[in-house]
C-alpha cells in the first residue's frame, strides 16, 4: 500500500457463490503474493497517479497515461486478476470488462490505492456506465489500437462470431501435412504461445494482432497468407476513430503503421497526427555538471517512458557550471552552439535544452523516427539496418591501437564501405543522407550513432544515453584495418577476441549480441538467411528466450552453416549465436536475460552507449 493511500470503506460482502466470477477472483487473490497484489509498482511510493486523459467512446472507457508507472499503479492489480500471471516490468496496455474491475474492487480486505480509486471514480462519473476499460500510454497509438480491438471482440457479438469462424477455418484448413497453410498455422500458434497467451485466448489475440499490427506480425513469410484474413477482419471492425471532447484525439490508424505509430518518446512526437506536447525547458535551469543530466537520454521504451512534466533538474551554486559550459563546449566543437537533452531521473521525463538554437537534435531525432517505416523493406522497417550501421561504424575500435570506432565515420570511404562485413549498409547510409543535408551541422558520426539510438528506442527498446561531439575524418587514411568486426561463422573464442579488443567483458558481449532480437540475415549480404525471432522489428529479450527454450538443429541447405528452430523451421541462429549457450561464461548471462527483460534492457543500454562512444574524445567537461 502506498504511504499516502487510503482505504475505501466497504460494507462486508456475503460469501461468494462457488463457481461465480467473484469466487474465482477471491481464489486467485489468495493464491497470489501479497493478497493478490503485485510488488510495489515504483520506488517513488509517496506518489499518487491518475490518468492524464480519459473519455468514453462506444461504451468503452479509455484511460490514457503519461507514464508506464501511472498505468501500472492505476490498472496493474486488476489486470492480474483478469489476465492472470504476475506483473513483470513496465506495463504497456490493459483491457478488461468494467464489471471485472468493479468486482475486483469489492474483494474483502483489499487495500485500494488512491491511484486505483481514480479509475473507480471515472467509471461512476459516466452515465451510462462504460462496459469496458482500455488503458495505455497516450503516446502509443499502436497499443491503443490493439487494446481497442479487444474491446470490440468483447462488445460486438457479430464481430466475435466472425473472429471465431475465421480462426476455426484457419486451424481446420491447415490439416494437410507439410502444406504452407499448416506451417503458417503452427507458426502463429507457436508465436502466441511464446508470447504467454493461454490457448483459449488465441482467437482474441490473433484478431487484435492482424487488425492493429498487420499481417506481417507473425513473420514476413506468412504475410501473404494472412493478408486475406486481416482484410476480412478490418472490413468488419472498421477503423478506430476516437475523439476527446470536441477535438479529434486519434486519427484513423493505418494497420500497417507498425513502427511509425509505436511512439514512446514522451515529448518527442514523431507522428504529426499524434497528440502533441509543447517543448519548454529554459537553459538557465541547466547548472549541474552531472553526466546523467547532460548526456542525451532520448527517452523511448517498449515499456513506455513517462511524459510527465519535467521537474527542471537539480540546481547547484554558480560555481558548478559544467552543464552550461558543456553546451558552449559543443559550440567550439561544431563551430556552432550545441543542443542537449535533459533527463530527470525522478519522473523519467525528457526535454530538449537549446543554446541559441544552432542545431536542434530533437528535430534530428524526430526526422529519423519519421522515416523508419517502409512496408516494402524487409519486415516493414529500416530500424534494424540503422542499428547495424551504428554497430558496425563503432565496432572497429581497437583499444590497444587507439583507432577505429564511430569517430570519423570512416565507412564513407571506399575501403570500409566495400568491406564484406558491411554489405547492405549502403541502404542505411543513403537513407540518412537527406537528413544530413537538412541538418548539415551534424556530423555523419553523430548522425549514424543517433540513428541507431532512435531505431532501438522506436522499436520499444531501452533508453540509450547519447551525446553529440563526434567528428568526421577528412581522408581515407583514417580507415581502420579490415577484419575487426565479428564473424558470425566463428565460435566463442572469436567472439571474445573481437569484443575484448574493444574493451568489453563477457556480460557486455552477451548484452550487445542481444540486438539480434531484431532484423534478419540476407543471402545477398552475409550469405545467411532468416530472422532470429518472430517479431524482428520489436526490441525484446526474445532472442535469449529462443536460444534457451527452443531446440536448434543444423539447417540443411546450400548456404553457409546456420541453425533452424526444430519446431517451425522459420527462425535461425548463427554459429556465433549457438556459441553463447555452449560457453559457460556466456550461458549464465543468456539465462539471466531470458528470464529478466528489464535486466537485459539496462545492461544493453549501458553497453551500447559505451560502444558508440569508443574512441571518441569528448570535451573534458562533457564527461
Amino acid at each position: 500500500m502506498e504511504h499516502n493511500d487510503v482505504l475505501i470503506n466497504k460494507k462486508p460482502l456475503k460469501p461468494a457463490k462457488p463457481g461465480s466470477k467473484r469466487y474465482q477472483l477471491e481464489k486467485a487473490a489468495k493464491s497470489s503474493p501479497q493478497n493478490g497484489r503485485a510488488p510495489p509498482v515504483s520506488s517513488t511510493s509517496m506518489k499518487s497517479f491518475a490518468p492524464s486523459i480519459s473519455f468514453v467512446e462506444s461504451s468503452v472507457l479509455f484511460v490514457l497515461f503519461n507514464s508506464s508507472t501511472s498505468l501500472k499503479a492505476c490498472l496493474g492489480h486488476p489486470h492480474i486478476f483478469y489476465e492472470g500471471g504476475e506483473l513483470q516490468g513496465p506495463l504497456k496496455g490493459v483491457n478488461m470488462p468494467s464489471q471485472t474491475f468493479l468486482e475486483w474492487s469489492q474483494l474483502p480486505e483489499l487495500e485500494i490505492s488512491n491511484s486505483e480509486r481514480a479509475v473507480l471514480s471515472l467509471l461512476s462519473s459516466f452515465d451510462p456506465e462504460p462496459k469496458y476499460i482500455v488503458g495505455c500510454l497516450e503516446s502509443d497509438r499502436m497499443t491503443l489500437h490493439h487494446e481497442w480491438c479487444h474491446s470490440r471482440f468483447y462488445l460486438d457479438e457479430e464481430y466475435k462470431i466472425l473472429c471465431h469462424e475465421v480462426w476455426n477455418s484457419f486451424i481446420i484448413g491447415s490439416n494437410e501435412k507439410g502444406s504452407d497453410s499448416m506451417k503458417c498455422s503452427a507458426a502463429v500458434r507457436y508465436e502466441l504461445k511464446m508470447r504467454g497467451y493461454k490457448e483459449e485466448n488465441y482467437c482474441d489475440e490473433f484478431q487484435a494482432y492482424l487488425v492493429a499490427e498487420g499481417s506481417s506480425e507473425f513473420g514476413r513469410r506468412w504475410k501473404e497468407q494472412l493478408e486475406s484474413i486481416s482484410h476480412v477482419l478490418r472490413e468488419k471492425i472498421g477503423e478506430m476513430q476516437l475523439t476527446n471532447g470536441d477535438k479529434e484525439f486519434v486519427q484513423p490508424i493505418s494497420p500497417v503503421a507498425k513502427m511509425f505509430s509505436r511512439l514512446t518518446v514522451p515529448v518527442v512526437r514523431c507522428l504529426p497526427r499524434c497528440h502533441m506536447r509543447p517543448l519548454s525547458f529554459p537553459l538557465a535551469q541547466i547548472t549541474t555538471s552531472s553526466r546523467a543530466n547532460v548526456i542525451a537520454h532520448v527517452s523511448s521504451h517498449r515499456s513506455f517512458a513517462s511524459a510527465e512534466s519535467p521537474s527542471g533538474g537539480e540546481k547547484k551554486s554558480d560555481k558548478t557550471s559544467g552543464g552550461t559550459s558543456l553546451v558552449y563546449a559543443a559550440i567550439a566543437a561544431f563551430a556552432a552552439a550545441g543542443a542537449y537533452y535533459m533527463y530527470s531521473g525522478d519522473n523519467q521525463s525528457t526535454s530538449l535544452v537549446v543554446a541559441n538554437k544552432p542545431l536542434e537534435y530533437q528535430l534530428v531525432y524526430n526526422k529519423i523516427a519519421s522515416i523508419l517505416e517502409n512496408n516494402d523493406y524487409d519486415d516493414g522497417s529500416y530500424a534494424p539496418v540503422l542499428i547495424r550501421l551504428a554497430w558496425h561504424a563503432s565496432g572497429t575500435y581497437d583499444k590497444s591501437a587507439g583507432n577505429g570506432g564511430s569517430n570519423g565515420s570512416t565507412m564513407r570511404f571506399g575501403p570500409e564501405a566495400s568491406d564484406g562485413a558491411n554489405a547492405g549498409l549502403q541502404v542505411a547510409r543513403d537513407l540518412l543522407e537527406p537528413i544530413k543535408k537538412e541538418f548539415p551541422e551534424i556530423s555523419y558520426a553523430d548522425l549514424w550513432t543517433l540513428a541507431g539510438v532512435v531505431a532501438i528506442q522506436e522499436m520499444g527498446g531501452p533508453t540509450i544515453p547519447w551525446r553529440a561531439g563526434r567528428t568526421d575524418a577528412v581522408s581515407v587514411a583514417a580507415v581502420p584495418p579490415q577484419g575487426r568486426l565479428p564473424d558470425a561463422s566463428k565460435d566463442q573464442s572469436h567472439v571474445r577476441q573481437v569484443f575484448n579488443r574493444m574493451g568489453f567483458n563477457d556480460q557486455e558481449m552477451v548484452a550487445l549480441i542481444g540486438a539480434h532480437a531484431v532484423g534478419r540475415c540476407h543471402t545477398d549480404r552475409s550469405g545467411f538467411d532468416g530472422p532470429w525471432t518472430f517479431s524482428p522489428i520489436s526490441f525484446t529479450n526474445d532472442y535469449f528466450k529462443r536460444l534457451v527454450e527452443d531446440k536448434w538443429v543444423e539447417k540443411k541447405w546450400n548456404g553457409p552453416k546456420q541453425f533452424a528452430d526444430k519446431a517451425t523451421g522459420n527462425l535461425m541462429m548463427l554459429p556465433a549465436d549457438i556459441a553463447l549457450i555452449k560457453d559457460k561464461g556466456f550461458k549464465k548471462y543468456v539465462d539471466i536475460y531470458a528470464k529478466n527483460e528489464q535486466k537485459f534492457f539496462d545492461d544493453f543500454a549501458s553497453a551500447f552507449s559505451k560502444l558508440i562512444e569508443l574512441g571518441v574524445s569528448f570535451k573534458e567537461d562533457a564527461v
